[in-house]
């Protein structure tokens, strides 16, 4: 129930009250007023009564009769209490005109602010119902950012298990490749042995059969083509210099009992030794060709062949070894090498 209810109510309580009483009311007072009126007559009629030559019954009233003069002092009294009553019921209507006029200014304020307490109301209803949807919406965005979160923490645990496999791939990797690496390195010291064996073998056959072959061309064609290099050539890091410079390339070397050695890279320089070493294999042969040819003759062989065991071994056609790649090829330098009869 509004303000506006309760007080209007209250209104119509107070005015049934009110109304409940307004006949007794009326009716006591004029019964007060014939009270009065009955005591003054009789008391005038008791006045001319006790007055003595009072004129016979049936005579003309005289003008100051005392019951006339009762009556009208009466009805003057109840003028003047009617004029009372009269100007009392004019000031209770006028605080009754101003009361109604407050009440309808606080009434017209009270509608007002109604009216305000209205509007805020729908206003706040219109923010509760916005900050319910923000909410629902947060909660979403809290939900959807909780379902990226764990998308991200499932993603970086793959990760995590992709980098621990890959630093694990990454240790046996490192520990093959020291392995390769110590095969590479094996291989091609058996490679440069090999090659050393090979200069010793080419270094006996100049030393010992060459010498006594004035007309042979072997010695200066093979000369060419066989890199010679000494000790001063090479720089503390163990690069050959070229121009002054030291070459990017590691080398290593072989020297012989003369001081001549052969100079392999990275780059396959294997190869050049392995010609080199077929050229000279090629030309051991021919000699030992001759000098059998000799003694079939009739000629003595040369003290410097027939003492040192040597046994000719065609090579083969297989591939040299790959000293670049970590496989394991195919090596025929065991079928070039001398071997005793």
């Amino acid at each position: 129930m509004s303000w506006q209810e309760e007080l209007r109510q209250r209104l119509v309580e107070r005015n049934a009250e009110e109304s409940a009483y307004a006949g007794i009311i009326e009716q006591s007072q004029q019964a007060r007023l014939l009270s009065e009126r009955n005591s003054k007559l009789l008391q005038a009629v008791g006045s001319v009564q006790s007055q003595p030559g009072t004129a016979a019954s049936g005579s003309a009233p005289v003008q100051d009769n005392p019951v006339r003069v009762a009556y009208v002092a009466s009805l003057e009294s109840q003028i003047t209490s009617l004029r009372d009553e009269l100007a009392a019921v004019y000031k209770t209507q006028g605080q009754n005109a101003q009361r109604l006029l407050s009440m309808n200014e606080t009434l017209r304020e009270k509608e007002e602010q109604t009216r305000l307490n209205l509007e805020e109301l729908r206003q706040i209803k219109d923010e509760a119902e916005r900050l319910r949807r923000a909410a629902k919406d947060h909660n979403e965005q809290i939900a959807e950012k909780n379902r990226a979160l764990q998308t991200l923490i499932d993603d970086a645990q793959t990760y995590q298990l992709e980098i621990s496999q890959v630093e694990a791939r990454n240790e046996e990797l490192k520990k093959d490749n020291a392995g390769l690496l110590q095969r590479w390195l094996d291989h091609m010291n058996d490679a440069a042995n090999k090659m050393n064996h090979a200069n010793n073998f080419y270094t006996e056959l100049r030393t010992h059969g060459w010498q006594s072959q004035p007309g042979s061309t072997a010695t200066s064609e093979l000369d060419d083509d066989i890199v010679d290099v000494n000790g001063d050539q090479l720089s503390a890091s163990g690069k050959e210099e070229r121009n002054g410079a030291p070459s990017n390339q590691l080398n290593m070397l072989q020297l012989n009992p003369n001081g001549v050695g052969i100079g392999i890279g990275e780059n396959g320089r294997a190869a050049l030794a392995w010609y080199e070493a077929r050229r000279a294999v090629a030309e051991r042969d021919a000699l030992l060709a001759e000098s059998r040819t000799k003694g079939a003759d009739g000629e003595d062989e040369p003290a410097s062949l027939g003492g040192t065991g040597w046994s000719v071994v065609d090579p083969c056609d297989a591939e040299p070894t790959d000293t670049i790649s970590n496989h394991e090829g195919a090596d025929d330098w065991d079928h070039c090498s001398p071997v005793p009869e």
